[in-house]
Order: C-alpha cells, then sequence, then structure tokens
C-alpha cells in the first residue's frame, strides 16, 4: 500500500501534531528517489531512455513522483541543463523551503539532461490518462481556504477504476478540512462530474483547481452547482 504524500513543511507537522507523517513521508520521499535514479540508469542506453515513468508512479504514486523531480529542479534552478519548460513545471510545485524540511535529502543523482527525459515521459504519461496534477491549482491554494471551491484531489486516493481526470473534481462545500487552522480534517462535497456526495481528508487534495484550465463540461457544471437556485437547494447542517 502506498504511503501518502505530506506536502507541508515540517513547523506546519509539528504544529498540527503530524510530524510522524512528516517523517514516514521523507524517507518514502527517499525511497522514491533511489527507486528512480535505479530504473533511468536501467533504462538509459546512453542514448535513448526508454519508458518507466508509468511503473514508477504505478509503485510510488503519480505525486511523489513529481515531488521528487520538481524538488531536483527547484534545487538546481541555476542550472541552465534543465529545459526551462521543465523549470516552469517543477515551478509550480510548492516544495518547502526551510532548512529542516531537508528536501535536498531525496534530490535525484541522475544527469540533468536524462531527468529532462524523464520529466518529458511524466508529462506525457498524464496527457495521456488526462491526469490533473499540481499544474491544474493554484500554487499556495493548499494553505487557504477550501469551503466552496473546486479542488483537485489526488489521483491515488481515487478507486482503481475512478482514476480518470474527470473525477479529480471535487466541490467542497463544508466540513472543519476547509479551514486549514481547524484541528478536523474533513472535506464535505460533491464530485463535479456526478454529483455524488461524499467526504474525503483535507491532505486528499492537491489544491484549489485553476478555472482557466477546466474543460468546457466543468465550467458548466461549476456554474450550475454554484448558481443561487442550487445553493438554496443544498441540504443544511452536514457533519463535520
Amino acid at each position: 500500500m502506498r504511503k501518502p504524500l505530506y506536502r507541508y513543511p515540517l513547523r506546519q507537522a509539528a504544529a498540527n501534531d503530524e510530524v510522524k507523517a512528516w517523517r514516514e513521508s521523507h524517507r518514502e520521499n527517499i525511497r522514491c528517489r533511489d527507486a528512480m535514479d535505479i530504473s533511468i540508469r536501467h533504462h538509459f542506453d546512453g542514448m535513448h531512455l526508454d519508458d518507466c515513468a508509468e511503473e514508477l508512479c504505478d509503485e510510488f504514486g503519480a505525486d511523489r513522483v513529481a515531488w521528487v523531480l520538481a524538488s531536483t529542479i527547484q534545487h538546481a534552478d541555476w542550472d541552465g541543463r534543465y529545459r526551462p519548460n521543465n523549470r516552469e513545471w517543477a515551478a509550480k510545485y510548492a516544495i518547502p523551503t526551510d532548512p529542516e524540511d531537508k528536501t535536498s535529502d531525496f534530490c535525484l543523482t541522475t544527469h540533468p539532461e536524462i531527468v529532462n527525459g524523464f520529466v518529458n515521459q511524466y508529462r506525457q504519461y498524464f496527457a495521456e490518462h488526462g491526469i490533473h496534477g499540481n499544474e491544474a491549482v493554484i500554487k499556495d491554494s493548499h494553505y487557504g481556504s477550501y469551503e466552496n471551491k473546486l479542488l483537485i484531489l489526488n489521483l491515488s486516493v481515487l478507486a482503481e477504476e475512478y482514476r480518470d481526470g474527470d473525477y479529480q473534481y471535487f466541490f467542497a462545500r463544508s466540513g472543519f478540512g476547509c479551514d486549514p487552522s481547524k484541528l478536523g480534517t474533513s472535506v464535505y462535497g460533491e464530485f463535479l462530474i456526478d454529483g455524488e456526495h461524499t467526504h474525503f481528508a483535507r491532505g486528499d487534495f492537491l489544491g484549489v483547481a485553476d478555472e482557466e484550465q477546466l474543460p468546457e463540461w466543468a465550467k458548466e457544471r461549476l456554474a450550475e452547482i454554484t448558481s443561487p437556485e442550487e445553493n438554496q437547494n443544498e441540504g443544511m447542517g452536514e457533519i463535520q
């Protein structure tokens, strides 16, 4: 079973009594880094990198693979060997920057030119499967309120048969988890695609969706459920 990715800095983990989760995620980040270095080495013949992104995403989760890649590139943003489009992609990930977060611990040792090739594979994997990553959310939005916001679910929390980009859209309506300052973590709302009501933990979301990137069907559905008429029909007093 995959370990959940912890995205917040150590100081926030300490404030929320989540240091254990931070440590477990940090160790898993390092394990993912090691597996990525080994896999890339095995799949690179000196000229061409065979496809290895999908198997790593299957083992560690696409979110953690992206986290390791983004951290690697951000820590070397001075290195011109990383392609501008890949540096731009990596910059959309809110990797903690405090020294005690030790994010350099899980930076790849693979040559930057080969990392470029792997990032291209990863991004192609997302595009082919219609998956949404951090590039689909507003940067740093996971630090703010989620109430009455369209969120992007982490793909790994969805059941296998629903691991599709359309099912990552979730409209949050209530729950203590909507407020980052509250101790509760539950976020109540509905799937945008079919209106099914359920709840997830705050940490299950990548952040607030960038509405400019939404497909037309999602924009239309979002307009429907945020209309005054629709909100009047919503039930009151969900369990927090």
